[in-house]
């Protein structure tokens, strides 16, 4: 009877251990006095009940670090799309940039064959005009 009610004590040590109850069960008031005599039923259902309200406790806990997990990555979803964005922004802008760096070189040689276009049509007129005379 002796070694039931050891491992009766090992298998509420174990639980205990387990995490879900850190009071000690060698350091009772109950074991002290009754070292052979079986538990209490009562004591029995009240550190079950002790064991389910922590293992609720540690249930809903875990359920709200869930829930803060989902929302950042919903965060996080929402920043990677906003980067996108403002990436394909800076690619519009850094497109413009180039095609105004190259109209800015091109620009010499639009007036220059301006220019020439313009005395070119400016001699054809003084040799039509010349010739119609």
């Amino acid at each position: 009877q002796q070694q039931q009610q050891q491992q009766q004590q090992h298998v509420v040590h174990y639980h205990q251990i387990k995490g879900l109850d850190f009071q000690d069960s060698d350091d009772s008031d109950d074991n002290k006095h009754h070292h052979l005599a079986p538990r209490k039923p009562s004591i029995t259902t009240n550190n079950n009940s002790q064991q389910q309200r922590q293992l609720l406790e540690s249930i809903n806990h875990t359920s709200q670090e869930v829930e803060n997990l989902l929302q950042l990555e919903k965060i996080n979803k929402l920043v990677t799309e906003v980067e996108r964005m403002l990436g394909g922004v800076e690619e519009r802008a850094e497109r413009s940039r180039r095609v105004g760096r190259s109209l800015k070189s091109l620009w010499p040689k639009m007036v220059l064959l301006m220019g020439l276009y313009m005395v070119a049509l400016g001699l054809c007129g003084v040799l039509l005009w010349t010739v119609w005379d």
